[in-house]
């Protein structure tokens, strides 16, 4: 059996159909390939929504020429929708939703100060920080939750 060429059915949600276009590249990960991501292509999409799922199905191409996926494996597929470059991006979860807005704890003078932040694209796990931090400045990460509200900015 050659499978170099392996294609991919899937289920899109509806919010995405103006978005998703054939020959948009996708990242394909398994979790026993964690280090090694091959790139597929959207070949086709359906015009039509799933009354009952409220998805649409799509189908994605997959360059297998080093034959690291097999038949029936399952993967994780991530469309790249949109992309920037040189831009500061951040963990989702260290962002702290607050009535003023999101903000970030960040170490100054070796004190940690809340700091309101404005986001911009995102994924599952990371988001893209607009407005509110610098190159290079110093995140807190972790413990976060426990610290008091003096907020800059």
């Amino acid at each position: 059996m050659d499978y170099r060429t392996m294609y991919m059915d899937v289920s899109l949600p509806e919010k995405y159909i103006a978005v998703i276009k054939p020959g948009q590249e996708v990242k394909l990960t398994n979790y026993t390939l964690p280090e090694d991501t091959i790139v597929g292509t959207i070949t086709q999409l359906s015009p039509a929504i799933d009354a009952d799922t409220r998805t649409f199905k799509g189908t994605i191409s997959i360059d297998n020429a080093g034959y690291l996926l097999r038949p029936g494996m399952f993967v994780k597929a991530d469309i790249v929708t949109q992309k920037k470059d040189s831009v500061i991006v951040i963990p989702k979860n260290i962002i702290l939703s607050r009535q003023r807005g999101k903000t970030v704890f960040v170490v100054d003078r070796s004190v940690a100060v809340e700091r309101i932040v404005e986001t911009g694209l995102e994924n599952l796990t990371e988001v893209e920080i607009t407005r509110g931090l610098e190159k290079n400045e110093r995140v807190v990460t972790g413990g976060f939750e426990t610290l008091g509200q003096q907020i800059k900015g």
